[in-house]
């Protein structure tokens, strides 16, 4: 599998990159909802973003793709709504920092200087702690 592109995250007035997909839980409930991949980057055929408020998670854009590649945006999952609490999500976002020190083909392997781990249950941030890789 190709390295992913990861999900985008707004943290402590700071813009990050995860390697975790918090809206897998979600779409998985939602047999309706099937995106297709436009990129062997993003298998899952969509890219979320997020940021964390008052210790909350929330869904704050979608980019996605449906039957015969046609775009679509959060309104599609969650109509008339510009920014979703992440009730479903309860574990961990592993959140990647500082220079790539290997490379991996293969989904989201790639090791950093750090990692940042933000560990929540449903959808409420209850800790973080950061990995030194190096």
């Amino acid at each position: 599998m190709t390295a992913q592109a990861g999900e985008r995250l707004r943290y402590k007035n700071e813009d990050y990159s995860m390697a975790t997909e918090p809206l897998g839980e979600y779409l998985f409930s939602r047999k309706d909802i099937n995106f297709v991949f436009s990129s062997t980057a993003c298998w899952r055929g969509y890219i979320g973003s997020w940021e964390i408020a008052d210790n909350k998670l929330y869904l704050i854009g979608l980019e996605a793709y449906i039957d015969n590649y046609k775009e679509v945006d959060l309104g599609y999952v969650f109509p008339n709504q510009d920014k979703v609490f992440a009730y479903w999500f309860s574990g961990h976002i592993r959140v990647p920092t500082g220079k790539m020190i290997e490379y991996v083909h293969m989904g989201y392997n790639s090791i950093f200087e750090k990692d940042l781990i933000l560990e929540f249950r449903e959808g409420v941030l209850i800790s973080e702690k950061e990995i030194d890789n190096r």
